[in-house]
C-alpha cells in the first residue's frame, strides 16, 4: 500500500513503522560506510517482537495493572512460570497481557528519561 510496509503476525497486519523495538545488536564507524549488524533472531527476539505487537493490541490501564499484580506474582510462585497468553483460562490471559502492559511501560519511561 504506497509506502507502507506490514507484517502479517496472527492473522492481522501490523504497520512495521509502528514497532519500535532495537534490533541492532552493534555498529562499527570504522568501515568504508557504517556497518549495521542486527541481532540474531532467536526465539528470544522473536519473543521480544511478539510482546511488543501485543502491547499495541492490549486495552489496559495501570490501576487494572497494580490490581492485577499480586495476583501474578501469586501465580508464577504456584505455578513457577509466568502466565501466558496461550491459556484458556481468561485470567491468566489477562494476568499475561498485563506482563506486557507492564513491560512496555517501562519501556516507554526509559525511552521518555
Amino acid at each position: 500500500m504506497g509506502d507502507k510496509r506490514f507484517i502479517r503476525m496472527a492473522g492481522s497486519f501490523v504497520d512495521i513503522d509502528d514497532i519500535h523495538i532495537d534490533l541492532i545488536d552493534t555498529i562499527n564507524p570504522f568501515q568504508k560506510a557504517f556497518e549495521i549488524l542486527s541481532k540474531s533472531v532467536t526465539s528470544k527476539v522473536l519473543k521480544v517482537i511478539q510482546d511488543h505487537i501485543e502491547a499495541t493490541r492490549i486495552n489496559m490501564t495501570f490501576e487494572e495493572a497494580k490490581i492485577l499484580w499480586p495476583k501474578i506474582k501469586e501465580f508464577a510462585v504456584l505455578h513457577k512460570r509466568e502466565p501466558s497468553l496461550k491459556s484458556n483460562d481468561p485470567l491468566e490471559k489477562r494476568m499475561a497481557e498485563c506482563i506486557i502492559y507492564l513491560k512496555e511501560e517501562k519501556r516507554k519511561s526509559m525511552i521518555n528519561g
